[in-house]
């Protein structure tokens, strides 16, 4: 059984200063710095999970996927998740390599949460990156999942979307246009047709 609180207490504990003037160099908020920890680890074949090495192996930053619920984004509160919500998954991360993330269990859809959204909310920040989340306070939501159907029911969700870019604006409308696919469909002949052709 893999102790989720116990990994991220050590790996936020070991953390070195010169990894925390990193991480504000990177331009993230004191505040957003305090959630995140280091550590060495080694990933899976496939790249979306990891392992925990002793001495050896890339260190990276460690950051606590916290959500108030696994169903759903949406909080009353949720600035207060990604600080004080309840532990899910852990997620490895480097700043040289933004766009790819791996988490420990593979059990997280997303990083963050979004208010209610009723009544005209405000737009809903999307991030492309845990770097971004962090840089953005921890706020809004970054996209985990690889599977795009979970991607699209997400961003279904929100009432309104504000995506980091043009670029990133043009990837989630292509994202949430993209249309099912549909297996072929033909039309069964009728037996009087299959004998007389």
């Amino acid at each position: 059984m893999i102790d989720l609180v116990g990994e991220l207490a050590a790996a936020r504990a070991a953390i070195t200063d010169g990894e925390r003037d990193a991480l504000l160099e990177a331009g993230i908020p004191q505040r957003a710095i305090e959630i995140v920890g280091a550590a060495r680890i080694d990933l899976d074949r496939s790249a979306r999970t990891y392992q925990l090495l002793e001495d050896i192996g890339d260190r990276v930053f460690i950051l606590g996927v916290r959500a108030g619920d696994t169903w759903t984004p949406e909080r009353l509160c949720p600035d207060a998740i990604a600080y004080c919500g309840p532990l899910v998954d852990l997620l490895a991360w480097h700043p040289r390599a933004v766009d790819h993330w791996a988490l420990r269990l593979d059990t997280a859809t997303w990083l963050g949460a979004i208010p209610p959204q009723f009544m005209n909310p405000a737009p809903v920040s999307i991030r492309r990156s845990p770097l971004g989340w962090l840089r953005a306070g921890a706020a809004g939501l970054c996209i985990l999942t690889h599977d795009d159907r979970e991607a699209r029911a997400l961003l279904r969700l929100c009432h309104r979307i504000e995506a980091e870019d043009d670029a990133h604006a043009d990837e989630l409308r292509h994202l949430l246009e993209r249309p099912l696919s549909v297996p072929p469909i033909t039309v069964a002949r009728k037996p009087s047709q299959a004998r007389a052709a």
